[in-house]
């Protein structure tokens, strides 16, 4: 597992605890974090772009069945996270008590989690990926002079997710 996925992890796992200090019966944090890396090539000119987001989703259950939910956009989801879930807990305040509003129940899972990221990718370069394009480009042009190749994309996303 990543450093990232680990740190992840902990934050979610804070936030729930915060929220119990806070007076919360239960809560739920979703914490979502998106590479893509995005590449088009036309010709000998190549574009390589990066983007990152990071989302996370809170919801909070006091005793008498209100719910709150807050849901944020956020450039790092270790920063601001207390403000997202004063918003999940603000909401449930002002929620209508409801007797069937309730956290499912949770088995007891073992906290590792399951993580399935491509060891090769941490060493891949913005070159390597270029290259990529290349080898489909050249490839084409084998099959003749007749052949020409138009736009080739690269498209790479990595999403890691956290919940608690």
């Amino acid at each position: 597992m990543s450093d990232d996925s680990k740190r992840m992890r902990k934050c979610v796992a804070d936030l729930v605890q915060m929220a119990a200090d806070k007076g919360a019966l239960a809560s739920e944090v979703l914490a979502e974090q998106q590479e893509t890396c995005t590449l088009r090539s036309v010709g000998a000119a190549n574009d390589v772009r990066w983007n990152t987001g990071c989302r996370l989703h809170i919801r909070a259950f006091c005793s008498d069945g209100r719910l709150g939910w807050s849901v944020a956009d956020m450039e790092n989801w270790e920063t601001g996270g207390e403000a997202v879930l004063e918003s999940a807990l603000a909401h449930a305040e002002e929620a209508a008590p409801k007797e069937i509003t309730a956290p499912a129940e949770r088995m007891a899972i073992v906290s590792r989690g399951m993580a399935l990221e491509d060891p090769r990718r941490a060493s891949l370069t913005d070159e390597d990926r270029v290259e990529v394009i290349r080898w489909n480009h050249d490839a084409c042009r084998t099959f003749g002079d007749r052949v020409r190749p138009g736009v080739f994309s690269y498209r790479e996303k990595m999403i890691r997710r956290a919940i608690a």
